[in-house]
């Protein structure tokens, strides 16, 4: 005779196809947080732990009242993801339709004109003129292939940006990384073996990110896996998404614009608490550095489409936190009329970058009056070939560049007193 199944095979068979699909899915993103029990859930063990002491009870209720616990707590485990996890269709449509800093797309073509230079050097990279370094010829034709094109256009002979000295080590020590990339990205296509998220995170994506910040020292790349955006500037739909890694503002801490900070910070928690004493929303992660650039990644699997999601939620909460710090300056009357003649200047622009396995692309996102438009995508480069590395590391750093001048900028005219 066919035996009865014990109670956790049983609770496994009735796990449908979705259920196992968002396993899976679930399994292959960069780990996050795990969820705590919930306040309930800890209520019902200390009761049930409490009645144990009172009462003596049978073995077989023993283990009812331990069933009864666990499904407590894998039914508000399960509430709690169902919020947090929302399918991508459905967070865009909450976001397009919402009363607070609803999303609009827009064609790059549209842009604001202050954003159209930066869009224009980046195509001209396409055409990969001039990304190669001219001193390093004879080493880069090497890796000549018919795999690997190798043009004589593509060397710039003139050092372009470079200056008249040019550091050999620091292009020797480039060109080193730049091929540690190229290789580690074939290795995580290759059919022959599965890689996750987190394997092209530490080998591809993360290298190339940090090669780009090592060379702006007033810049840092922070993962921020493990922080998340304050509730006070949280999107109310939902619970936000977190992203894999942000571009910060790293000023000199003997710098104008650093002091302002430190003065801002001061007065805000005079004024208001700790809480909202910092100069980024997330929580206990560099509060005296700004976000210049949202960064979220992927491998090419299912859940790719909810790297724009994720972005653009997350940048909601930083054009409202931004929002926030101009309410907070216009209200104190030492920069009143600072806070006016802001007014007419260019705001804020949220570069959102995403990372799809080997592709990278940018969008623009924009605060233009209750909306949170976004502009875009250009596509940077990629990670294929080396001299598609060349082309993305020449296309990050003009836009690092230019968003750390934006950057820069938008918080001076902040923070600065009359």
């Amino acid at each position: 005779m066919p035996r009865t199944p014990s109670p956790t095979k049983r609770r496994r068979r009735e796990g449908t196809e979705d259920d196992n699909n968002n396993d899976e899915a679930r399994n292959d993103a960069t780990p996050r947080p795990t969820l705590l029990p919930t306040r309930h859930s800890s209520s019902s063990r200390d009761n049930t732990s409490s009645d144990a002491n009172n009462q003596p009870f049978s073995a077989q209720e023993h283990v009812s009242v331990s069933r009864t616990s666990s499904q407590s707590m894998r039914s508000s485990r399960s509430s709690q993801s169902s919020r947090s996890q929302l399918s991508p269709i459905k967070r865009d449509l909450a976001m397009r339709f919402a009363r607070d800093l609803p999303i609009q797309y827009r064609s790059i073509s549209n842009a604001p004109d202050h954003i159209q230079p930066l869009v224009e050097q980046v195509v001209d990279l396409e055409s990969k003129q001039g990304i190669l370094p001219g001193c390093l010829r004879t080493t880069l034709q090497a890796y000549r292939s018919p795999s690997e094109p190798i043009r004589d256009y593509m060397f710039d002979d003139l050092q372009g940006d470079q200056g008249p000295e040019v550091d050999m080590r620091t292009l020797d020590r480039e060109l080193e990384r730049l091929l540690e990339i190229r290789d580690n990205t074939q290795e995580c296509n290759s059919r022959a073996r599965v890689f996750h998220e987190v394997e092209w995170n530490e080998t591809v994506h993360s290298p190339m990110l940090r090669l780009v910040t090592k060379r702006i020292t007033t810049l840092a790349c922070r993962n921020l896996t493990q922080t998340s955006v304050s509730s006070r500037w949280a999107n109310p739909e939902f619970q936000d998404s977190r992203i894999n890694y942000g571009i910060f503002i790293a000023p000199d801490s003997h710098s104008d614009l650093y002091r302002s900070m430190v003065t801002y910070i001061q007065e805000r928690r005079d004024a208001t608490g700790a809480e909202l004493g910092q100069i980024n929303p997330l929580v206990d992660i560099d509060i005296d550095r700004p976000l210049a650039i949202a960064v979220e990644t992927k491998r090419l699997a299912t859940g790719v489409e909810k790297a724009n999601t994720q972005l653009a939620s997350f940048g909601r909460c930083i054009l409202r936190f931004q929002h926030d710090i101009t309410a907070f300056r216009a209200d104190t009357p030492s920069a009143s009329s600072t806070s006016k003649s802001n007014n007419s200047s260019h705001a804020f622009v949220l570069p959102l970058l995403t990372v799809i396995g080997s592709a990278w692309e940018v969008d623009f996102m924009v605060h233009e009056k209750n909306l949170a438009v976004i502009y875009g995508p250009i596509s940077l480069g990629s990670t294929q070939t080396l001299t598609n590395c060349y082309r993305l590391y020449r296309s990050l750093g003009v836009l690092f560049q230019w968003a750390h001048q934006h950057c820069v900028e938008w918080w001076t005219a902040i923070l600065q007193s009359t």
